[in-house]
């Protein structure tokens, strides 16, 4: 945020506070996010979900001054579905990321996972049917499986090179706005290097941003929430 601050002073000529920039983040979430979050994204239906400890300064838990950050995402287009922060690995947890998902998208063939005990029995409560088609639940964690959850766990390590540069967070409340903007900037502003385009633009969504997408998103969203 002090390197932001210092490059809009170095090149703008325009003094601001390191906290200013921290602020404009937590708002951009605030804003783009009921806006993207109701867009429909042509998706595989095959998901990676993974969980990872984020610092969080001023909340103490048994695990210290450490939240989950529990991450969905899909596997063709790289599209980053659910982003939720807990203080828990519980049942209860996974279920919130489990029908945060399916609130954002209608279809689901298989959800990989590393086998912690609570994906399974969210699984059982979510996405579980007599019916055929099912959804395959599968639980990457024998050798034969290694590195099928490669793609959550790589998302992990670009969020953890954001995380270690902050020096962590500093709410649970404040962590998941800056967690949604990520995800925001994650899905629509940020080329994948894989891809060659961003993974809303690999899951269909078209929304001409062009060069500016940022600000592009927020006039959207302005207009979504107008309308």
């Amino acid at each position: 945020m002090r390197k932001i601050a210092h490059h809009v002073k170095q090149f703008y000529e325009v003094d601001i506070h390191n906290t200013s920039v921290l602020r404009w983040i937590r708002r951009f979430g605030e804003v783009v996010a009921p806006f993207v979050d109701n867009l429909s994204p042509n998706v595989s239906g095959i998901y990676h979900v993974d969980e990872m400890m984020v610092h969080v300064k001023r909340e103490h838990t048994d695990k210290g001054h450490y939240q989950w950050l529990w991450n969905l995402m899909d596997d063709t287009t790289r599209f980053w579905i659910s982003s939720m922060v807990s203080q828990r690995r519980e049942l209860t947890d996974a279920r919130r990321v489990f029908k945060d998902a399916k609130r954002k998208v209608k279809i689901a063939k298989a959800i990989i996972h590393d086998g912690l005990p609570s994906y399974g029995k969210a699984f059982q409560k979510e996405f579980y049917t007599a019916k055929n088609p099912r959804v395959r639940n599968i639980r990457s964690i024998s050798v034969r499986n290694q590195g099928l959850n490669s793609k959550v766990e790589r998302l992990n390590g670009t969020m953890r090179e954001r995380e270690k540069v902050m020096r962590g967070m500093q709410r649970k409340e404040t962590a998941q706005q800056i967690v949604d903007a990520m995800r925001i900037h994650y899905n629509f502003v940020r080329e994948h290097q894989t891809l060659q385009k961003t993974p809303a633009e690999k899951a269909g969504i078209r929304l001409d941003l062009k060069n500016n997408r940022v600000e592009n998103l927020i006039r959207l969203a302005a207009t979504f929430k107008r309308e």
